[in-house]
């Protein structure tokens, strides 16, 4: 219940995490349209992070949902909560990486609701192996799609080690 009031935490510098941001902001207007968008503010950083939500607490105290492009600036925007006195349950996060802190913030239920595993190794992997093909004379697909897996409490309880490790 409630009303949804949202910041989405981007960093511009970076095209492909700024197509990222782009469709966390669709998905928010088409599986939640009557939730408002307070802004986007650079986050990409921990202490990006930690700078914006410092400025979003100032412009838009009724924020209650943060969407971050990465753990990491949710991670620093988490500090800021904290020391603001905002309790786990006025501000709920989802972003993505599925680091490890924020498993365990998941878990623990501290702000962080979700985080996507984008596989990260898994990635390198694929890019590595397509350098070896390309070198080799060989062709490679044009589009190659990774799967990702949600971390939420409940799937954490599953598999509490759900990430893709070196």
């Amino acid at each position: 219940g409630g009303k949804a009031n949202v910041v989405i935490l981007e960093y511009p510098d970076v095209p492909t995490v700024t197509i990222r941001a782009n469709a966390m902001e669709a998905a928010l207007k088409a599986g939640a349209p009557d939730a408002v968008l307070l802004g986007r503010y650079i986050g990409g950083l921990s202490e990006e992070g930690k700078k914006s939500m410092t400025r979003i607490l100032a412009e838009h105290p009724e924020v209650n949902v943060i969407m971050s492009i990465n753990d990491n600036g949710a991670l620093g925007a988490v500090s800021v909560l904290r020391e603001a006195g905002k309790g786990f349950d006025e501000v709920r996060i989802v972003s993505v990486d599925a680091e490890l802190e924020v498993r365990r913030l998941i878990t623990a239920g501290e702000y962080f609701r979700a985080t996507l595993d984008n596989d990260p190794v898994g990635a390198g992997v694929l890019a590595v192996d397509a350098a070896v093909r390309l070198l080799g004379g060989a062709v490679v697909p044009k589009l190659v799609l990774i799967e990702g897996r949600m971390m939420t409490k409940e799937t954490l309880q599953v598999t509490p080690t759900a990430v893709a490790t070196p």
